[in-house]
């Protein structure tokens, strides 16, 4: 059982790692690309935008955030992954 619990960790813990390096990239294909039809940005959007939208649904409560000229919630999104994948390396993953 100890087993199947570690590879789920594992799992998890690199899927993590996965996102974030995709997050990375859009963020620096927003800054670098000027064509909006790239396969590649579509690729980027689709992956990670699920981990986007909870995170700007709850900005968007926030009258102060909602009208910032940047994606606050892209960046939080980004971070708090980056907690996640902290925590689970602090957790022995």
């Amino acid at each position: 059982m100890d087993g199947i619990i570690y590879i789920i960790k594992k799992t998890v813990y690199y899927l993590v790692r996965v996102i974030l390096i995709m997050m990375f990239a859009r963020a620096l294909s927003s800054w670098l690309t000027t064509d909006e039809d790239s396969k590649l940005t579509a690729f980027l959007y689709a992956v990670t935008e699920p981990f986007v939208i909870p995170v700007r649904m709850l900005v968007d409560k926030i009258e102060a955030l909602r009208n910032l000229p940047m994606d606050i919630s892209f960046m939080l999104s980004f971070m708090l992954l980056g907690l996640v994948q902290l925590l689970m390396s602090f957790a022995n993953v």
